[in-house]
């Protein structure tokens, strides 16, 4: 009986087995989900999920997830991406021209706006509710110092996402891409 049990395996854990143990637990992810999940991890393209799931929770180690935009997102359409891209750094830019406002922080108050007002960051929007994303930039922009300056004196703060998709160099079809 001993020498089977001793050809199943060790029995004493060498320094190796506790580092390589220790390791493996750094390394652990654990996944829960909730509906209908299928769920892929170590995959190419990362973790990957279907539409129905309404809860995953991926608890790691590492500080730092990369979550793949789903297709229904603004971040999965290159143009419309860059053009809201486009407007959050005119405001920025806006908001530099202001000498009175102190602080790196008004360059940060639009994505927290953003985040209040649609739930998501600016990127994760629905494509859906692009309109409401530019409209929601474009009158910020007009609402800064230098945005009523210009407005009231006649002049455009921004173009419009017909004068960006014309004046885009990038070969990138963005004719199916359309709000």
């Amino acid at each position: 009986m001993k020498s089977i049990h001793e050809r199943n395996g060790n029995c004493e854990l060498t320094q190796e087995d506790v580092r390589l143990a220790q390791r493996l637990l750094d390394a652990y992810v654990k996944v829960e989900t909730a509906g209908d999940a299928q769920v892929m991890l170590s995959s190419p393209g990362g973790v990957q999920v279907n539409n129905q799931i309404e809860n995953l929770t991926i608890k790691t180690t590492k500080r730092t997830v990369k979550v793949q935009p789903p297709a229904e997102a603004i971040a999965s359409c290159l143009p419309m991406r860059n053009y809201a891209l486009y407007l959050i750094r005119r405001y920025n830019d806006f908001q530099k021209a202001d000498a009175e406002k102190l602080g790196s922080g008004k360059y940060r108050i639009i994505y927290r706006a953003m985040q209040r007002q649609f739930g998501a960051k600016w990127d994760m929007v629905p494509r859906r509710r692009f309109d409401d994303l530019v409209s929601f930039l474009q009158t910020r922009i007009l609402k800064t110092k230098l945005g009523r300056i210009q407005h009231s004196r006649g002049r455009r703060c921004f173009k419009t996402y017909q004068e960006f998709l014309d004046n885009c160099h990038d070969p990138y079809d963005v004719a199916d891409h359309q709000p």
